[in-house]
């Protein structure tokens, strides 16, 4: 298992690297401002995910009812579809175009 690259034994060179330097007077509070920074961390980790939520939640579309999602995810495909036969032979030479000249939308 590694951790950002590290695997265990140096991270344990690293932890007691870290212990001979800073000696054992120090790190304990060492250890308290590493928590409080991790604490700071998640809290703001939360309020961004809240509020996150709180503007997703504002979107109508999001709040559709699962049925009206379903719909527009899939429209109805079972009505047919009315072609002119003045249109027949333009949709014909569009489709016998190379992919290239199509113009691409997206």
């Amino acid at each position: 298992m590694d951790f950002l690259g590290i695997g265990p034994l140096e991270l344990l060179l690293v932890i007691v690297v870290f212990l001979l330097v800073m000696g054992p007077d120090k790190v304990p509070g060492m250890a308290k401002k590493i928590g409080a920074l991790v604490g700071q961390a998640r809290q703001a980790v939360t309020e961004a995910k809240d509020a996150m939520i709180v503007e997703v939640d504002d979107i109508p579309s999001w709040n559709a009812a699962p049925e009206a999602k379903k719909e527009a995810a899939s429209p109805d495909v079972s009505t047919p579809v009315q072609v002119s036969a003045e249109a027949v032979p333009a949709l014909a030479a569009i489709a016998a175009e190379p992919h290239a000249n199509r113009p691409m939308h997206g």
